[in-house]
């Protein structure tokens, strides 16, 4: 399927969609009511960009409304359910049948597939928290299923421990070839660590598999000087599998057979993602706006795939902060790859809104690095910001962790009476 003919991938997506749209029609209480508020019936959409008229579907949608997605024909207690982390401050309650999750758990095989990693491939996993160790993890069909896949799991909530990132770390010295899958922040964390201590793997992995958190270009350089090749992949937990990086890495190929992917107007050189999974019909999510911000036109990439490509990631539409004169910004994407390229790297960052006049970009340092670099950056920062709004740069020791055991790249610190 991913040398298919453009055409021959549209006319599937389209006759895929029709026969979901009509059924969540028939089947759903949120489907049948928001169709006829709009005038629709299925039978009136005879093409994608009559589809693309619907309205979408929003995270508010999904929050105030999400029992209501759920077919009548399915028992909500005999789907798989789960919480997304909250990171994109809107936490939701998502649903798959059986179908969908093995069509998203095939989608993310076809990802690893264009990264080179086959079925059999030695794989180290850094994901999840407590919950996911405890209630997935932990059982008998899962432990056999990670034995037969020759995959090595270590959950990412107890990265906060030295010791702990030790172990990792002499895991991975120990493994010849193979790849690694998990959140961004904390395979850069234990890259960092073993430029820090000075540890060098005698050999260098295939490839490093990177999800869930934004991948700033310093931090791909670190990962692939001590670990190996990066493959960046963009998905969810409400739809597994979206978009991943092929041997290539020049963009991120669009699981066109999973999913239809639009992209619409947001800001400038930015687009807004709206996702459509063909696959699950016991929680249909038709037209969704994820949150999700990336930059590009859709393209085609010079390996054998035929699946549309995007350029980059930019981060979630919820990391936008709102400045004093009304406008909107993504600090973290334009601040930290456009200006810090300029001077040393530092081992992690944030921004905090501390109050509606003022922004600060906090630094965490290499052991041993020589912090004078701060001071310039500070002034490129208020260069930068000179006229929108008052900032800082502010060096700490650590960051705590947050929701799901990710890195909290955006927080606001604001009191919510003073928002």
């Amino acid at each position: 399927m991913k040398k298919a003919d453009p055409e021959f991938l549209r006319d599937y997506q389209f006759k895929t969609m029709k026969k979901l749209v009509a059924y969540a029609y028939d089947n759903t209480e949120f489907y049948r009511k928001r169709f006829t508020e709009q005038g629709v019936e299925p039978g009136d959409i005879g093409s994608l960009e009559d589809f693309a008229q619907l309205k979408p579907v929003t995270r508010e949608d999904i929050q105030e409304h999400g029992l209501e997605v759920i077919s009548k024909e399915f028992n909500r207690d005999s789907l798989l359910s789960g919480h997304s982390s909250g990171s994109t401050g809107q936490p939701i309650t998502y649903y798959h049948d059986r179908q969908a999750y093995s069509a998203g758990r095939a989608a993310v095989l076809m990802g690893w597939e264009l990264a080179g990693k086959r079925l059999g491939d030695k794989l180290i996993t850094l994901w999840g928290n407590r919950d996911t160790v405890e209630n997935n993890w932990a059982t008998p069909g899962s432990r056999f299923k990670a034995m037969l896949h020759r995959n090595k799991r270590f959950p990412v909530d107890k990265f906060i421990e030295e010791s702990y990132v030790q172990e990792i770390l002499g895991v991975l010295a120990k493994q010849r070839g193979g790849f690694i899958f998990g959140y961004t922040q904390p395979i850069y964390k234990l890259a960092c660590h073993a430029e820090e201590e000075g540890i060098r793997l005698e050999r260098k992995f295939d490839g490093i598999m990177t999800t869930a958190e934004k991948l700033h270009p310093d931090q791909r350089e670190i990962i692939e000087e001590v670990l190996g090749p990066v493959f960046d992949g963009y998905g969810s937990r409400e739809i597994l599998g979206k978009a991943y990086q092929c041997r290539e890495r020049k963009g991120y190929h669009i699981i066109e057979p999973n999913l239809i992917f639009e992209k619409v107007d947001f800001a400038e050189d930015t687009k807004e993602v709206i996702v459509t999974d063909l696959w699950n019909y016991a929680w249909p999510l038709i037209r969704y706006k994820i949150g999700d911000l990336i930059a590009g036109e859709f393209g085609r990439c010079e390996c054998d795939c035929t699946w549309k490509t995007f350029d980059t990631i930019i981060g979630r539409r919820n990391e936008l902060m709102r400045m004093p004169n009304g406008g909107v910004l993504h600090p973290l994407f334009w601040v930290v790859d456009d200006i810090m390229k300029h001077y040393s790297k530092a081992k992690q960052r944030q921004v905090a809104r501390v109050s509606k006049n003022k922004i600060v970009f906090r630094l965490q340092l290499f052991k041993d690095q020589d912090p004078s670099f701060v001071e310039n950056l500070r002034e490129a920062v208020a260069k930068r910001f000179k006229g929108i709004i008052e900032t800082d740069v502010e060096v700490v020791e650590s960051f705590p962790l947050g929701p799901g055991g990710k890195h909290r790249s955006m927080v606001d610190e604001r009191s919510p009476y003073s928002r």
